[in-house]
């Protein structure tokens, strides 16, 4: 299945993702919650030979992680949070110093501290719809959106392929685990969701898509444990339609808004 330099390999690869944005700390707990229920639909012919090679990988990757986090403290220290709040307070401009009244700092800084509820972040400040607009396209600073009819119908092709997500799974009538991993999909990405709009809530207004990509591995997964109950057609069909909109979005609203040198 795998030798033992593919999975330090993998380990390397593993590892990888403590290092990069936090967002993807949800990714990992998906990867950890998904190789459980592999194993409760026994897909694995020697699950004891499976978690000596998770072992090994686990075991690489703890052996990165801390020689990066060893290497970091001894340049940066221990206590980073607080030097890092040192620095802010020493250089960052007015508007974003820690020690400064919450009403008086950034529109979208510690929105919680300046009494504004969550409910108004999601309503009026309209998070929910600009994080959509800005997993499927919007450049520059934030500043070059597409057309409403754009988003529109890539939301509307996104509820045909739920549907036809969910029409396979019923009509298949399988018992093999796939309602499971689905519902895994969808809570995993619902907190990711959360912790995204929680984090524009507590510290600074960020409606950007780019922080729920764990989304996106989430539901290659489930798709490929699930393909054999997926109607093939209509999946290649949705796969080619989301291709040729992202191809569409970049070339014709990207390429052509974003101001060239």
């Amino acid at each position: 299945f795998m030798t033992a330099a593919q999975g330090m390999g993998l380990g390397c690869l593993f590892s990888m993702l403590f290092l990069i944005k936090k967002n993807f700390y949800f990714f990992v707990v998906f990867l950890f919650l998904y190789f459980l229920v592999q194993l409760y639909r026994r897909q694995f012919p020697d699950p004891l030979l499976i978690i000596k090679k998770l072992g090994l990988i686990l075991v690489t990757s703890l052996c990165i992680f801390s020689s990066y986090y060893a290497f970091h403290a001894a340049v940066n220290g221990w206590h980073q949070s607080e030097a890092v709040s040192r620095m802010q307070e020493n250089t960052a401009d007015e508007n974003f110093k820690p020690s400064v009244d919450p009403h008086r700092t950034y529109f979208g800084a510690n929105l919680r501290g300046k009494g504004v509820p969550l409910s108004h972040v999601w309503k009026n400040m309209a998070w929910g719809h600009i994080t959509f607009m800005s997993c499927f396209g919007v450049y520059g600073n934030m500043h070059f959106y597409g057309s409403s009819e754009y988003y529109d119908t890539v939301q509307f092709l996104l509820i045909l392929a739920l549907m036809s997500v969910l029409f396979d799974m019923v009509c298949s009538r399988a018992h093999d685990g796939s309602a499971l991993l689905f519902a895994l999909v969808v809570i995993c990405a619902t907190a990711l969701v959360g912790a995204s709009l929680l984090n524009s809530w507590i510290a600074d207004f960020q409606a950007q898509g780019r922080y729920l990509l764990p989304i996106v591995p989430m539901i290659g997964l489930f798709l490929y444990s699930a393909r054999h109950i997926l109607h093939k057609g209509r999946m290649n069909f949705f796969v080619l339609v989301f291709f040729l909109f992202s191809s569409y979005s970049f070339i014709f609203l990207g390429l052509r808004e974003i101001p060239k040198l």
